[in-house]
């Protein structure tokens, strides 16, 4: 009897020590934790979803202004004058009539801070009607800082998208479109 009793001893020791040892113990299961966590915080880091989303809105914006700027030029093409600042039909310098076809910057389209786009004409009083054309347009957005350069200027908080119809290019600007300065007409 003694040694069955033994023997029930040992296989009793012998089961508590798998259980135990069967698991992870309370450290280890930090250790991975902590290196989890590590990893994660690289892979944030590196890819930076604030600087991708800043990239992206200001791809969109100069992506309208050019948009924008290519559809008042086909105005400027049908109809010999930019269309007004202020939308309507704006006056057809080809045949001393109204235009057929009214234009404007979308009023629902927003650049990439959800600010509205501003459109200027020179000479800023060029009328929807009348004989004295639009002869050239600014359209701005506002840029955001993405942490890229744009010829050799860094994009930052405050400063404009500018596409003006005299060079028929984007330009980063400090101010946005207006009658006089960077991004005049």
């Amino acid at each position: 009897m003694l040694n069955t009793q033994l023997k029930l001893n040992k296989l009793s020791q012998v089961s508590r020590t798998n259980v135990l040892s069967s698991g992870f113990t309370l450290v280890e299961l930090l250790v991975v934790i902590v290196i989890l966590a590590i990893l994660a915080v690289a892979v944030i880091v590196a890819i930076n979803p604030a600087q991708r989303i800043a990239a992206s809105d200001n791809a969109r914006t100069k992506s309208d202004l050019a948009s924008f700027g290519s559809s008042a030029g086909i105005y400027s093409t049908d109809f010999s004058t930019y269309p007004p600042a202020f939308g309507g039909t704006g006056y057809d310098q080809t045949t001393g009539a109204a235009a057929t076809s009214a234009w404007s910057v979308p009023a629902g389209v927003r650049d990439g801070t959800g600010a509205a786009y501003a459109y200027f004409t020179s000479p800023a009083s060029c009328p929807s009607t009348g004989p004295n054309p639009c002869l050239q347009i600014a359209i701005s957005g506002k840029a955001v800082n993405d942490g890229s350069t744009f010829n050799g200027t860094l994009v930052v908080n405050g400063d404009y998208w500018c596409y003006r119809s005299a060079t028929g290019q984007i330009a980063l600007t400090t101010v946005p479109a207006n009658t006089t300065g960077a991004c005049a007409p």
